[in-house]
């Protein structure tokens, strides 16, 4: 759509405020900076042009613009450029909400259409399960459309999806709760009750994945190479899948499981805190449940991990390694960057920004954790 865009328009200027701040986050220079502030207010005048325009508001483009601004704000906080506030990344959020309602049916009548509507949702979806939100009655209403841009939802995708909505909306009632009772004694039923929702989200998703594509499978030792700092390095290079698909509902499986136990031992250990004389609940030993859930988060950020070589495209979808040499500063040798699937790690990148700030991540994790940041910005282009 950006290379078909025609000049002025406002989708070409919300990629311009996406390249300038791309270049501007590998740039040292004060000028690219203003050049980028220039450049989105640029866009954003577009878009309200665009909005105003009866013939333009509801146009793919228009929707894509809005959607691409907000993205822009995410990189502008990547590169510091500005505060960690959300309002304005939130503001777009609601834009791409809104504009999906009011372009109702006519949306579904073409494939770009529906492939759009799906994206978004999709995307939209990150922002109440790591904020600990209920999702806003509007996304609501339309995720409950999304069988109209889907001719066939494989049941695997429907149970990841079911698992992701229970586990935000848990972690939401969590939050509520940690809130609710702060300064003052928890409730043992609702911390039990809180367990068992997590044990039956988990029941609800084993043995998900029915789609032999999307199943992850071991990388062979012998496609890895000791002399790469990636692919030497076994947390990152431990899986690989066939079918692309499958590496984005892995994501949003372990980014729903991985939320659901940090919110779990968040409660526990609010508890704990509360209710420093009171060392049992139910049957439950708190210190035990808290030592038990932060190991079993540390295997799951870990597995999770295991993907990403796959998803820079060091291992293809056959499990073999992709790795080419060129010449670059320390001679190494790195991954074609044309091969990189900057869909699915753009997927990937909301719980990789949440897990770099997660608490009680096991030793190198972080470094782990920061690693795949680092190079993930410095491998999407515009």
């Amino acid at each position: 759509m950006l290379e078909a865009t025609r000049p002025g328009s406002c989708l070409d200027a919300a990629g311009q405020a996406i390249s300038v701040i791309h270049l501007a986050n590998r740039s040292l220079s004060l000028e690219l900076r203003d050049k980028s502030n220039l450049a989105y207010a640029q866009g954003v005048s577009a878009v309200n042009v665009a909005l105003t325009d009866p013939d333009l508001r509801y146009k793919d483009e228009t929707l894509v613009a809005i959607w691409l601004l907000g993205q822009r704000e995410r990189f502008a906080q990547i590169g510091h450029f500005e505060p960690q506030d959300n309002s304005a990344v939130e503001a777009h959020i609601n834009g791409v909400l809104l504009l999906l309602h009011l372009r109702g049916e006519e949306q579904f009548t073409t494939s770009q259409g529906r492939h759009l509507y799906k994206l978004f949702l999709s995307n939209l979806q990150w922002h109440p399960l790591l904020a600990c939100e209920e999702p806003s009655e509007q996304y609501r209403l339309l995720e409950a459309q999304i069988g109209k841009a889907t001719l066939n939802i494989p049941d695997a995708s429907a149970r990841v999806s079911s698992f992701f909505r229970g586990v935000t909306k848990l972690r939401a009632r969590i939050r509520n709760w940690l809130v609710s009772t702060s300064g003052r004694q928890s409730d043992d039923t609702l911390i039990v009750s809180y367990l068992k929702a997590g044990e039956r989200l988990e029941r609800k998703v084993v043995d998900w994945c029915d789609e032999p594509g999307w199943r992850p499978l071991p990388v062979a030792e012998k496609e890895t190479r000791d002399d790469d700092t990636w692919l030497s390095r076994q947390p990152f290079c431990s899986i690989y899948f066939v079918d692309t698909e499958g590496f984005s509902q892995w994501n949003r499986y372990y980014a729903a499981k991985i939320c659901l136990y940090a919110a779990i031992i968040d409660a526990l250990v609010h508890h704990e805190k509360r209710d420093s004389c009171q060392k049992r609940c139910d049957l439950y030993n708190i210190q035990d449940m808290i030592h038990q859930h932060t190991l079993a988060l540390h295997g799951i950020i870990w597995n999770y991990l295991g993907m990403m070589s796959y998803g820079f495209g060091d291992i293809d979808e056959s499990g073999r390694s992709r790795w080419r040499s060129c010449n670059i500063a320390g001679g190494r040798n790195h991954p074609d960057a044309s091969i990189i699937k900057e869909a699915a790690m753009m997927e990937a990148h909301p719980l990789l920004s949440y897990l770099s700030s997660l608490g009680r991540l096991a030793i190198r994790q972080k470094e782990a954790i920061d690693m795949v940041l680092n190079r993930l910005h410095q491998s999407i282009q515009y």
